[in-house]
């Protein structure tokens, strides 16, 4: 199973990421998921927007060193929260457990 495929079922197509690494803060779609991994572009390197970036493969044994945030839309199973802006969640809530509807 891939990484985060409970929260993608849900009909998410796409999330962004944020995390910190070598000393640097991004901001990155996630374009990829595999059984252990995540391939990320980023597009904001401490806070500046760098579109230009290659993308970056995150593997899980880093994420909580990392400290991995996923953005999560705040959307239920019934998509109560459309139209929401959504925010940015650790990782380990979206590990293989579906989204609890608030």
């Amino acid at each position: 199973m891939k990484l985060f495929q409970e929260f993608f079922d849900l009909g998410v197509d796409w999330t962004c990421c944020k995390f910190k690494l070598d000393g640097m803060s991004y901001q990155c779609v996630i374009t990829e998921r595999g059984e252990n991994h995540i391939l990320v572009k980023p597009t904001y390197v401490d806070g500046i927007y760098e579109p230009d970036r290659v993308k970056i493969t995150l593997t899980k044994d880093t994420f909580d060193e990392i400290d991995l945030y996923i953005l999560d839309d705040d959307r239920g199973n019934n998509e109560t929260g459309i139209g929401l802006e959504g925010s940015y969640k650790p990782w380990r809530r979206f590990e293989n457990q579906k989204k609890e509807v608030a």
